[in-house]
């Protein structure tokens, strides 16, 4: 992957998707399945890997997670593409208030790659902070780019596997 917008569809870019709870609109499968709709007609080029049921990490108390990672390629710059995916959360019943930071939630949408783009601010880490220490968003991500590599230091994502949760 690289910065430049590949041949005018935009710059590439990897997305993660969990839901464990139900929302307005319908169960975890249901608002995946709604995510997955919402983010082809936001985006180019998408495709996703599996679904995988995954237990909760750090907030035990909690049902197992529905998780996915999409590819895709987006015209909008990263904090457009996260203004719009919480965007997206919140119209599937996300508050972010009073709820615990690891805790249940009907949709999670994380952008975890952007190009090869480093990113740390306040409201944006990319890639994602967590990401390398995560079996579910890893795997997903394997299934779908086993070539791709951490732009941080050139590691292929698929090495921190053995280390992951």
């Amino acid at each position: 992957m690289n910065c430049s917008d590949t041949a005018g569809i935009g710059w590439p870019l990897f997305i993660g998707l969990g839901a464990n709870t139900p929302g307005p609109l319908g169960g975890p499968r249901e608002t995946l399945a709604w995510a997955v709709s919402e983010l082809n007609h936001l985006l180019e080029g998408v495709s996703f890997s599996s679904v995988f049921f995954t237990a909760p990490l750090h907030y035990s108390e909690q049902p197992h997670y529905f998780n996915q990672v999409l590819r895709g390629f987006s015209r909008m710059g990263p904090r457009n593409l996260l203004r719009e995916l919480h965007r997206l959360e919140k119209e599937a019943g996300r508050c972010r208030a009073g709820v615990p930071r690891f805790g249940p939630r009907p949709l999670d949408l994380d952008i975890l790659l952007f190009g090869d783009y480093t990113i740390a601010s306040v409201d944006l880490q990319v890639p994602h902070p967590r990401m390398h220490q995560r079996r579910f968003v890893l795997e997903p991500l394997q299934e779908l780019a086993p070539a791709a590599r951490d732009p941080r230091n050139g590691a292929l994502w698929r090495s921190y596997l053995a280390g992951a949760l």
